[in-house]
């Protein structure tokens, strides 16, 4: 958890606010020197514990413990490189079995087989269609109206 821009900006106009313009600018150097001492302070207090030596010690054992984890980290890096190798070669191949191309390129992929077809039917002839003619007292005319007149 840090403080990024966007925090900074709103404490600081609130900041000028509270203290106004006039006050501000004396706020901010009492806040920096306080930081400083408190920076100091803290510093003299590791130094007179010897604290150095312990944190220089747990970096070289933080090292020795981190760098197996690293190169394994490494090694699975490079395995993931080689199955997104892998994947991104199959892809093109697994495209051209689709499109017909799979013998051609040397690939074991199967062809597509033709479904059935479905034999059509005599042209005249539809006995599951529903008629496209009209009732013959709706249109005037059907198979067993008189054509008088035309």
């Amino acid at each position: 958890m840090s403080i990024g821009p966007a925090e900074i900006i709103v404490v600081l106009i609130i900041a000028l606010l509270v203290f106004g313009p006039s006050r501000l600018p004396q706020m901010g150097r009492s806040l920096g020197r306080g930081v400083r001492e408190f920076r100091k302070a803290a510093e003299t207090a590791k130094h007179e514990l010897g604290l150095d030596e312990v944190v220089d010690q747990v970096n070289e054992v933080k090292s020795t413990v981190t760098a197996p984890v690293k190169e394994v980290t490494s090694t699975f890096g490079d395995l993931k490189q080689a199955v997104d190798v892998k994947a991104a070669v199959e892809a093109p191949l697994q495209g051209g079995a689709a499109s017909g191309t799979g013998a051609a390129a040397g690939t074991d992929a199967p062809q597509a087989q033709p479904g059935p077809t479905e034999t059509p039917a005599p042209a005249g002839h539809t006995p599951d269609a529903p008629s496209t003619s009209a009732p013959p007292d709706e249109a005037g005319g059907g198979p067993g109206a008189s054509s008088v007149g035309a």
